[in-house]
């Protein structure tokens, strides 16, 4: 009998943020940050974050922050990988920033680089006056409004593995006859010895 990677055991969008640190980080993410590291420091430093106009960080008037706009998943672990590296502080106190205010910041930066153009001629076009605080205001719209253009995609086959799977290394009372591991038992050991019940979720 061979050996294979169990469905509950393949990569998925959530496994991608949490592991952050495995990803590249590109040049970009260089060019629109690092000009910020004061600000985003300042952010991930103070514990009182109300002496901060939400002109310059956006962020600031929301507690919970379930967004990132149409940042991927790829892209939200590669900006926390750069964050983590190089924002002083940052590497050794994750749990303070990931998902939080300093991070979003940054996306709102990366989307306001991106964006500008865009951003510019619709505030040409309603004859308002242009300046990096209407920038970060439109770019943390937009942080609010858009999603990912995958976001609603479901990998329906590994759903559907997951499920099969699951029954059939049942391992309760519910297997009957089929249970207390007896899967390939007729036909001898695994790759490897390898044993196809570890690490099987409860």
């Amino acid at each position: 009998l061979g050996e294979w990677i169990h469905s509950w055991d393949t990569p998925r969008e959530e496994d991608l943020i949490q592991n952050f640190m495995s990803v590249e980080v590109s040049k970009e993410l260089d060019d629109i940050l690092l000009p910020h590291i004061a600000s985003l420091q300042k952010l991930l430093d103070s514990p009182d974050l109300n002496q901060y106009g939400a002109e310059a960080y956006p962020v600031i008037d929301y507690i919970f922050i379930p967004f990132c706009g149409d940042i991927s998943s790829h892209e939200y672990a590669k900006i926390a990988r750069w964050f983590s590296e190089n924002v002083p502080g940052a590497s050794g106190q994750v749990e303070k920033w990931l998902g939080g205010m300093p991070l979003v910041h940054a996306f709102t930066l990366v989307v306001a680089h991106r964006k500008a153009s865009d951003f510019e001629k619709r505030i040409e076009a309603r004859n308002e006056e242009w300046n990096d605080s209407m920038l970060l205001k439109m770019a943390w719209a937009d942080l609010m409004i858009s999603y990912p253009t995958n976001s609603f995609v479901a990998d329906v086959d590994l759903e559907c593995l997951t499920a099969l799977e699951a029954r059939m290394f049942e391992d309760s009372e519910e297997a009957g006859p089929a249970g207390n591991q007896q899967w390939g038992l007729d036909a001898g050991q695994h790759h490897r010895r390898w044993n196809v019940y570890l690490g099987i979720p409860d």
